[in-house]
């Protein structure tokens, strides 16, 4: 798996240049996942090595990395394959949760898959909370560990063995900063913030900015919890005004905190999903029928925030 997302993710990003190039990195990423989807599951029925995680009690809790992912019955399926990208990691994060809502697994663990249930014998936390839909990525881990680094996840994806591995090492080096590994940057006329589809997407960035949008589920690092303030938590608020959109959420409360975003570029392209699950995804009613735009608004509305950027 990693040879072929490495090959993808090696090859020079000039989707922005050439109408062409970017047509020919749709049709092998087309390629890539369909041998992904059909070679990979193999692949994990069959090998004997199961990474599990291992508890490094030295590590303080400023010192923990956590993967966090959420999932619905949708998904759930086939989420183990994105939870076996994690564990396979070059470097593992300290811990690994899944939040599920109690609204739609009602009877908990008997309403999950083997594949699922199998992974808490090495290392996997799954845990049962309430239904706020994708903002379970992050929101729960946060909270419940203040001190530590939450790395979203998306249930959905392909992941490079060292994604892990890269986001903190970047992180490390720029402390201060959202730690992305996938940005749009957000595109301005006159003045007015445009529409999110006419935004730069894949932006190759040197440098780190307000403008970057982070797409939080490629794998996205964020500080501990204390560089941000209690409105970023407002769980009433942020259902209220971007109920569908974690990343929008954190984008405009990261613009109105003055909080910016630097993006280690190498996995800066779309990503690799896994089967069908993405046909599941919020991705076409918030981007495609324009939610995306209407929960953009609603916070800059709401918080009062206009732009004077290029």
């Amino acid at each position: 798996m990693n040879i072929l997302l490495s090959f993808y993710y090696f090859l020079p990003k000039f989707e922005n240049k050439s109408f062409l190039y970017k047509i020919f990195i749709r049709l092998l990423a087309r390629g890539i996942k369909f041998s992904l989807d059909l070679y990979y599951p193999i692949f994990l029925s069959k090998t004997s090595t199961k990474p599990r995680l291992e508890k490094n009690f030295s590590n303080t809790e400023d010192e923990i990395f956590i993967a966090s992912m959420t999932s619905f019955p949708a998904r759930i399926e086939y989420t183990y394959i994105s939870l076996e990208c994690l564990f396979r990691q070059s470097i593992k994060p300290d811990r690994i949760i899944l939040w599920l809502a109690e609204a739609q697994f009602p009877n908990n663990f008997s309403d999950l898959p083997q594949n699922i249930l199998d992974l808490q014998t090495r290392g996997l936390e799954i845990k049962f909370c309430e239904d706020i839909r994708s903002h379970k990525k992050y929101y729960y881990s946060m909270l419940e560990n203040e001190k530590s680094k939450v790395i979203m996840f998306d249930d959905d994806l392909y992941y490079h063995e060292d994604i892990v591995k890269h986001l903190i090492a970047t992180y490390r080096k720029n402390p201060q900063y959202i730690i992305a590994s996938r940005v749009h940057k957000m595109g301005f006329k006159e003045g007015a913030l445009q529409p999110y589809r006419s935004w730069q997407h894949n932006f190759q960035a040197t440098e780190p900015s307000l403008y970057l949008h982070h797409t939080s589920g490629n794998g996205t690092l964020i500080p501990a919890k204390k560089m941000f303030d209690e409105i970023l938590f407002d769980k009433k608020l942020m259902m209220e005004l971007s109920p569908n959109s974690d990343d929008v959420w954190w984008k405009i409360n990261l613009i109105r905190m003055g909080i910016k975003v630097f993006v280690f570029s190498k996995y800066n392209r779309d990503p690799i999903t896994v089967k069908s699950t993405h046909n599941s995804s919020l991705v076409s009613s918030n981007t495609f029928k324009g939610a995306k735009d209407l929960q953009i608004y609603n916070c800059l509305n709401y918080f009062g925030i206009s732009f004077n950027a290029e």
